[in-house]
């Protein structure tokens, strides 16, 4: 009686695995009329919006992908190329009385009036600004520029001079190992106004 049983599960299972099945997943197919949406179930999606992933995409009612304006229940909604929907709580206002949108300029500061400035000769910069009395296009102008550098401090040569870093609190001897990542030199009078000493070093 088991052998039977055993042999007549094995013959069901022989039998089932030769009869083809279809397994369908959703997602878009390629049609002779377009880009479809297929349901798992082998259905096709139509006159409704499909949501894969974060894109919203609109079908129409023979199921195809639809691109461009379309009005849905009142409201407008525009599917790119892909079909993505690209404003998905709509608009009242139809395509042909929306707002033409603004033709970017080609350069903004020329349409302000502006004119590009590059000069021939190094020495008319100031820290990459032009500086002074500058000739351009025929004319004469003084630019001043509003950004420059700070001057390194003046360093006195009949004084001691001593090293601080751009963090530091305390200014050290030429040297000193805490003098790796920077080394700015400062006269000693000045120094012991505003650091303390380095205790490796002792200044």
């Amino acid at each position: 009686m088991r052998k039977k049983i055993i042999a007549l599960l094995t013959a069901a299972l022989l039998f089932s695995a030769a009869i083809p099945t279809t397994v369908n997943a959703a997602g878009f197919v390629q049609d002779t009329a377009g880009v479809k949406y297929q349901n798992d179930d082998g259905t096709y999606t139509t006159d409704s919006w499909v949501q894969v992933g974060a894109n919203i995409y609109h079908v129409d009612i023979n199921g195809i992908v639809q691109t461009g304006w379309i009005q849905v229940g009142g409201l407008w909604y525009f599917l790119d190329d892909t079909g993505i929907c690209t404003n998905p709580e709509g608009t009242v206002t139809p395509p042909s009385q929306q707002a033409a949108e603004a033709v970017p300029q080609a350069n903004p500061f020329a349409a302000a009036g502006w004119s590009v400035y590059t000069p021939t000769d190094p020495a008319s910069l100031q820290n990459g600004v032009a500086a002074g009395l500058i000739g351009f296009d025929g004319a004469q102008y003084w630019a001043a520029p509003g950004f420059v550098s700070a001057p390194a401090p003046a360093v006195n040569p009949q004084e001691k001079i001593v090293y601080v870093t751009n963090t530091g609190s305390k200014y050290h001897r030429d040297g000193c190992r805490y003098l790796r990542e920077s080394k700015i030199p400062m006269n000693y009078s000045d120094a012991i106004k505003s650091y303390t000493p380095c205790s490796v070093c002792k200044p």
